[in-house]
């Protein structure tokens, strides 16, 4: 019996073993599969990130490759390693030519201080002319730099940006030259250029303000337009203002502006009304000049025909009277009408001393005076003279006794020959204007204008020709 449990213990015991060895062999194999199972995630992940490293590589190639703007790599000794080809295009070059170049020997070196700030670790910039060493290029260039570092942050070298920026730079430049050419334009022309908003308020004027109406520009910025305008022309210009915003077309208006100085000047003006995309009127440019010596001649136009349509059969009348309006229109101190009769000189002034009787005087030295010098040259226009000296006006206290410095006189023809002058003094030197010495010329077409068609002044005995 002690035999039969013996052997039945050492059966359990053998059992048992069994049974620790089976279960030691499956949790063996179950470690085996599990760690065949994660190696084989590890290598799938392995592959996955191999694929997108290999993925990102060829979009790294190809936006390398592609880029519009030229890429470059240099080491820590200032040598190429690497460039894309649209680097190569820039410089006209080749990427065989430009890898493994040694920028320190560049014959163009104005970038280098740019491509060494990177290796020391700072972005760096150039912008100006570059030509290349290995190429053809000539070019406007844009470079940025910046450094390449290692995984424990030490710098290896340094990447380039370059861009090529020639037609920009020329654009620029002509843009600048365009805008100098309408600064010069508007800075220097006489006309006054300004440009208003929808309310009417100045947003823009030239300096020629400035020297018409003695307004700086920045004095009038933000202020309305029509504060400049003469109360009495008000409503003229705000009719010709909402005619062309209705109209949508440019429309002319003369009218007086006041100046900084408070006085009054004629001006036409010509407004064009700006619109935006939608079609409504945002404001309105305007371009204005001065008509003050235009508005003169008007008068004195206005003058001469009164002045023609109020003469007569007697001569000596005609004669005063157009002196007279002479003296008027020309706005001098003095005005003159002189003639040779029988060899003697007769002059008529205006205006008369005062409690004279209006009529000819004859000077006791009349070789000394202009208008003798004037009928004895017997020129075929208007002579003038300026500044004049005291010794030539001497003893021209006929004129009433003033101190004339510069003289216009017309000679008066009868026939072939000068018989007489008609002149003005002023008592300030320098030229006359180019208008009124064409006034003379408009005077003598309208006299002998009137004198053909009027009977009784053909049988004058001076003819005005």
């Amino acid at each position: 019996m002690f035999s039969a449990c013996f052997l039945a213990l050492r059966l359990d015991t053998w059992a048992t073993a069994l049974l620790v060895g089976l279960a030691s062999a499956a949790l063996g194999l179950l470690v085996s599969l599990l760690l065949l199972r994660k190696r084989a995630a590890l290598y799938r992940e392995r592959a996955r990130l191999v694929e997108e490293l290999r993925e990102s590589e060829e979009r790294y190639r190809l936006l390398f490759q592609r880029t519009p703007i030229g890429i470059f790599y240099y080491d820590t000794n200032l040598v190429v390693t690497d460039c894309n080809q649209r680097f190569a295009e820039i410089l006209r070059s080749s990427r065989e030519r430009l890898i493994g170049l040694d920028m320190n020997n560049l014959r163009d070196q104005s970038p280098l201080p740019a491509i060494r700030e990177a290796l020391r670790g700072r972005e760096g910039s150039y912008q100006g002319f570059y030509a290349s060493t290995t190429g053809e290029g000539r070019i406007w260039a844009s470079l940025r730099t910046a450094p390449l570092t290692d995984a424990e942050g030490r710098v290896v070298g340094g990447v380039g940006i370059l861009e090529d920026v020639t037609e920009r730079v020329r654009m620029q430049a002509e843009l600048q030259e365009r805008e100098f050419f309408l600064r010069r334009l508007t800075d220097n022309m006489l006309d006054l250029i300004s440009q208003v908003d929808a309310q009417g308020r100045f947003v823009y004027l030239s300096p020629s303000n400035q020297k018409v109406l003695g307004y700086r520009p920045e004095d009038l910025l933000g202020t309305r337009a029509m504060d400049l305008v003469h109360p009495d022309d008000l409503a003229m210009v705000a009719e010709a203002y909402a005619r062309a915003e209705e109209r949508l077309v440019p429309d002319r208006v003369e009218f007086r502006a006041r100046r900084a100085d408070g006085s009054y000047l004629w001006v036409e003006s010509l407004g064009n009304p700006l619109r935006d995309e939608e079609g409504r009127v945002t404001g309105a440019i305007f371009v204005t000049r001065d008509i003050s010596e235009r508005k003169k001649t008007q008068e004195r136009l206005e003058k001469m025909n009164r002045c023609f349509l109020e003469l007569g059969a007697d001569a000596t009348q005609n004669i005063m009277r157009l002196v007279d309006t002479t003296w008027e229109i020309m706005e001098a101190e003095l005005a003159h009408y002189s003639r040779v009769e029988r060899g003697r000189l007769s002059i008529y002034t205006c205006p008369q001393p005062p409690g004279s009787e209006r009529a000819f005087k004859s000077p006791e030295r009349p070789e000394r005076l202009l208008c003798y010098r004037v009928i004895r040259g017997s020129p075929q226009s208007a002579v003038t003279f300026e500044d004049l000296a005291p010794e030539e006006v001497e003893g021209m206290q006929p004129y009433g006794g003033m101190e004339p410095r510069s003289y216009l006189g017309y000679p008066i023809r009868v026939g072939e020959r000068v018989m007489g002058c008609l002149g003005v003094f002023r008592s300030r030197p320098g030229p006359f204007p180019h208008e009124e010495v064409d006034s003379w010329a408009c005077w003598r077409w309208r006299y002998r204008e009137r004198r053909s068609a009027s009977p009784t002044m053909r049988n004058c005995a001076t003819s005005w020709t």
